[in-house]
């Protein structure tokens, strides 16, 4: 069994791939059926998006697990946002007001709740404001991180609840935040 210190620079290191956005999304994902790499989980990732981000972050072995569902549609006041789909550990949800390639994913493990999110290219951001709620916090919390196109972050979990993240970029002036595109949909950790 791995150390928890070698666990996290396993994610750190998936999550540098996951980020940097140089992997190719693989061919079965673009035909629309990504089986090859779920050929033991009950349910496919059928969504390029979603599933190169799974890929990234190691398939059905890795973060996330097998898929727990196929792909949703997510909709906000009865209008068609994105998509969802379930994992054994957390779920990705594409997030398309954002930018059409923008992914968000959220998970646990080992007593932590990760998150990441990119791509908003062509979109560059001077920050990311990031808002998690649980159980443990209601009220929910924001953190400013990073800036670019894409992040990541961790915290560590005071619940034994679900985590839910989202993110807003936004630029910097000195009237304060101007965030244009405001929050993406939610991705939430599964116990």
């Amino acid at each position: 069994m791995l150390s928890v210190n070698r666990r996290l620079v396993g994610l750190a290191m998936a999550s540098a791939v996951v980020l940097g956005g140089a992997a190719a999304v693989p061919a079965a994902a673009e035909g629309g059926a990504a089986e090859a790499q779920a050929r033991h989980c009950r349910y496919s990732v059928d969504n390029a998006y979603i599933y190169k981000r799974w890929s990234e972050l190691g398939g059905s072995d890795g973060f996330l697990g097998c898929p727990r569902t196929g792909t949703k549609n997510v909709t906000v006041n009865g209008v068609w946002r994105g998509q969802r789909q379930y994992f054994e550990n957390g779920n990705i949800t594409r997030s398309y007001y954002q930018g059409r390639r923008m992914v968000i994913a959220a998970w646990e493990r080992d007593g932590h709740a990760f998150f990441n999110w990119g791509t908003t290219s062509p979109r560059y951001y001077d920050t990311f404001v990031v808002r998690y709620t649980s159980p443990a916090e209601t009220q929910g919390r924001e953190r400013q991180v990073g800036r670019g196109t894409s992040g990541g972050m961790w915290v560590k979990k005071r619940t034994t609840g679900d985590y839910t993240f989202r993110v807003k970029g936004c630029y910097k002036s000195a009237q304060g935040l101007r965030c244009p595109l405001g929050w993406t949909l939610t991705a939430t950790t599964r116990n």
